[in-house]
């Protein structure tokens, strides 16, 4: 897998960031599409050109949040298709048309995670460019939290993508079925005795510390096991040594941790706490050396 994806990023990834060669590649293997999965390429590819044909303006940058959003989960759709296609193995008697094939279905699925993190990364610029933590903290004191819709499901995206990826699925799973409870129950006037939205912001709180805390150790992991074997594969390739020491802060996808963040500072500001959490409380007298 790394080696595939070294050279996919060697070769294609200024394509890739357009998207270009991804759809050439998405068309490739369509003949063997079954109706279901044929559904959501054909899904995934009309919401891509509308993105693809937005034009780049002040007026147009709502409308973008909202296609970059619905472009993230048609995407996300196409690439469960895709993984669970894989899952299985292949005979010793396949023909080799047949390995050419599944070698297509990799390189479609390494392209649709890369765009993945593309279209959440122009995401994030969308949000604040509209006014990001701010806004959502403003949105959220006048108890209308229907604006954090949108950052929830594309944080929502890119925890999927890495249980996609293999990064502790069940847990991506978890976070994931919090983050739509939380969306789908909104915020309260009361809970119980208390106030709505504290209690909304607490509990949004520590899904989002959950968030990072998953994305953090999926870098720490790429971190300890990328860097020697990405040398030594690239220097076997002959490949730029730029590249070399680009790819797996690239690999890192740290577009969901900078979500993540937005996000927390948002909801601290809406319980009006500070930039850091008690972990003990306690008293201390003395001088600090």
């Amino acid at each position: 897998m790394v080696g595939i994806s070294f050279l996919q990023s060697k070769n294609s990834r200024a394509s890739i960031m357009k998207g270009e060669d991804l759809t050439e590649q998405l068309e490739s293997i369509k003949e063997s599409f079954d109706d279901r999965s044929l559904s959501a390429l054909t899904l995934f590819l009309e919401w891509k050109e509308r993105l693809d044909n937005l034009e780049e303006s002040n007026d147009a940058l709502d409308k973008s949040i909202d296609l970059l959003l619905k472009t993230a989960q048609s995407l996300n759709a196409l690439r469960e298709v895709i993984v669970k296609g894989l899952e299985s193995g292949l005979r010793n008697d396949v023909p080799d048309a047949a390995i050419a094939m599944r070698q297509k279905w990799r390189l479609c699925e390494i392209g649709l995670e890369d765009y993945s993190f593309l279209l959440l990364s122009r995401f994030l610029n969308a949000l604040e460019a509209v006014g990001g933590a701010q806004q959502l903290k403003e949105n959220a004191e006048s108890k209308n939290v229907s604006s954090w819709n949108d950052p929830l499901g594309s944080l929502f995206v890119g925890i999927r993508q890495l249980g996609l990826s293999g990064w502790k699925p069940e847990e991506c799973t978890a976070i994931g079925n919090e983050l739509l409870a939380w969306n789908e129950k909104g915020l309260s006037e009361k809970e119980g005795s208390e106030d709505g939205k504290a209690v909304w912001a607490l509990r949004l709180k520590a899904t989002l510390d959950r968030s990072r805390r998953l994305t953090e150790e999926y870098s720490e992991a790429l971190l300890q096991m990328f860097p020697k074997k990405v040398e030594m594969l690239g220097k076997a390739l002959g490949i730029p040594e730029n590249s070399v020491r680009t790819y797996t802060e690239a690999e890192i996808h740290a577009g969901v941790s900078k979500l993540c963040t937005l996000l927390l500072k948002a909801v601290r500001s809406t319980l009006g706490s500070q930039g850091w959490d008690v972990l003990v409380p306690g008293a201390a007298h003395g001088t600090l050396v």
